[in-house]
């Protein structure tokens, strides 16, 4: 698949082997930027290109991996409170 710019390159994971970024696909006929995900292990020539060419810094620096937040703690019914039915 044919692609004019990419951009926002940010790594995916804590091991840097998968980055997210925003692809200009030519063959899509919106001219909107649409969210790609890529490795090296890519199945598709353009993935492993888009994911090289990111990490030679082809479309500017990759962001560092940020963790996503942890979930909230879970909070328990007060085992002193009487529930209602």
């Amino acid at each position: 698949m044919k692609y004019s710019a990419v951009r926002n390159c940010k790594w995916a994971t804590e091991n840097h082997s998968s980055i997210e970024c925003e692809v200009m696909f030519d063959d899509v006929t919106s001219e909107e930027w649409t969210s790609f995900g890529a490795t090296l292990a890519d199945p598709y020539e353009h993935g492993r290109e888009i994911f090289t060419r990111a990490v030679a810094g082809e479309f500017g620096e990759v962001a560092e991996y940020v963790a996503p937040p942890p979930p909230p703690p879970r909070t328990l019914p007060d085992p002193e409170t009487p529930t209602t039915p």
